[in-house]
């Protein structure tokens, strides 16, 4: 019989004392059990901090750290996947729900893969099914192992389904400026691969307070829309144009990582230029081309009618 793998739990908190006993009791409910929780609050003052000296008290696989100072979403994350101990590591959102068996069946992918995900069933505040599979709802087609490319345009790993080696943190160092778990696929795809299981293993909440939710999933979409003329005549109130300048940022930030081989950077280099057309111009040829391919590869099921129309409406909105 196989010793049970050593797992640990990184788990952001911040004000979510309505639904994080949920997740901790799923977290603790699981078939294959983890061997730590790390909890990293970034300043609540709802009762969430009382709570989980509660739960600590109670659990000795619970570890807290509380922030003298708030880091962030994206840092505060970042922060409790550096604190866990194990070589395997599953990332939880504070306001979800894993089903049993999420940790059982997302490790055997881990024997020919750096990073295991799933999808996901949506659900409400109150815990009603919004859609049983985000991935059939967003019309999204899962790659086995999304190529470093793509993740260039969209992230495909939803966080909250993670389940990755802890070795992927030694490639690139964690600047603040990427969502955790882009980055994470983005080492995973140059390195072992990524698995994807096509089953939800998480009860994926959504609610007015959520930091991240199932349309964040879709940032080639949201950064692709085209930017209208009012958004062009008064870019610093846009928020489109404001992702889509973050996003530009970051890929400029990966050319200067010495980990990237020279294929890896022209396409960086080409997603910078695809950036770069789409914050000068709303509606730009290179802009619909990378576009118009992104979409077929991960909307796969439509004809090419229906892709080139709804290219052409992420463009212009």
């Amino acid at each position: 019989m196989e010793p049970t793998p050593s797992i640990s739990v990184a788990l952001a908190s911040y004000n979510g004392i309505r639904y994080i006993d949920e997740q901790i009791e799923s977290i603790l409910a699981q078939t294959l059990p983890v061997s730590e929780i790390v909890i990293c609050d970034d300043g609540s003052n709802d009762g969430t901090r009382e709570r989980l000296k509660e739960w600590a008290q109670r659990e000795s696989r619970i570890v807290l750290q509380f922030n003298e100072e708030r880091l962030g979403f994206r840092n505060n994350f970042f922060l409790a996947i550096t604190l866990c101990r194990s070589p395997l590591i599953a990332l939880a959102d504070q306001d979800d729900i894993w089903l049993p068996d999420k940790l059982e069946r997302l490790l055997p992918y881990l024997q020919t893969a750096d990073l295991a995900c799933s999808d996901l069933t949506a659900i409400d505040a109150r815990g009603e099914v919004i859609a049983h599979s985000v991935a059939e709802y967003e019309n999204r087609r899962i790659e086995k192992n999304p190529p470093f490319t793509t993740l260039l345009y969209t992230n495909v790993v939803t966080g909250c389904t993670a389940l990755f080696k802890k070795e992927l943190l030694t490639d690139l160092p964690y600047d603040g400026e990427r969502y955790h778990d882009w980055w994470l696929a983005l080492l995973a795809s140059r390195r072992g691969g990524i698995a994807y299981l096509n089953a939800p293993t998480v009860l994926y909440r959504q609610h007015g307070e959520n930091d991240t939710g199932i349309r964040r999933s879709l940032l080639f979409r949201d950064s692709l829309r085209s930017f209208s003329n009012r958004i062009l005549r008064d870019r610093k109130k846009s928020k489109r144009y404001s992702d889509a300048e973050q996003q530009r940022s970051r890929l400029k930030g990966l050319l200067a990582h010495t980990i990237f081989n020279e294929r890896e950077k022209r396409e960086i280099a080409r997603a910078l230029d695809y950036y770069q057309n789409h914050l000068q111009s709303p509606l730009h040829f290179n802009t619909f081309w990378i576009g118009l391919r992104y979409r077929r590869e991960v909307h796969g099921k439509l004809s090419l009618a229906q892709h080139l129309s709804r290219t052409l409406s992420d463009l212009i909105g």
